[in-house]
């Protein structure tokens, strides 16, 4: 996913975000009946375009709150992302981070009753541990708008220094 600044303050970074979410399953099971095995393999795989929105409130100059939603078509018949968490920049490189994640997804392969019929309709949630390495980042020409833009509509050096040690 690629993003893009629509919005900066010093308390808040606001940028929207485009992309894709590939997703494979590969299923392999049995059923053995009265002696007799039944194999049955799927193999089920799509590719979502994604739009999306995130918020990163720094909290300090290595701790920030990140918060993004997104949605994502095409292969699938939708799928949904909420994903909010507490990431520290312990490294100029490196970064760590604790997040709550909700997904929901829904794709369908073949038609109800088919022998290839795959059905996959979840809501799925829960919690995370992230590592990150951070490639080297220069947002010192971040246009401002609203009631943060700045004369010069660029950040100023303490806001650049704030997003700066804690982007990703």
């Amino acid at each position: 996913m690629v993003g893009h600044p629509v919005f900066t303050c010093p308390n808040i970074l606001v940028m929207i975000h485009g992309g894709l979410r590939y997703t494979n399953h590969e299923i392999t099971s049995s059923l053995v009946y009265n002696g007799t095995t039944y194999p049955r393999n799927l193999d089920n795989d799509w590719v979502d375009g994604l739009i999306g929105i995130s918020a990163k409130i720094p909290v300090s100059r290595t701790v920030s709150w990140d918060t993004r939603l997104n949605a994502g078509y095409g292969g699938s018949e939708g799928t949904y992302q909420a994903y909010s968490g507490v990431t520290w920049r312990f490294h100029k490189h490196w970064s760590t981070n604790i997040f709550g994640k909700y997904t929901a997804v829904e794709f369908e392969n073949g038609t109800r009753g088919s022998a290839d019929w795959y059905l996959y309709d979840v809501d799925e949630y829960g919690l995370g541990l992230g590592f990150l390495f951070i490639f080297n980042f220069n947002f010192t020409h971040l246009s401002s708008s609203g009631p943060c833009r700045n004369n010069a509509s660029v950040l100023t050096a303490e806001q650049q220094g704030n997003f700066n040690d804690i982007l990703w």
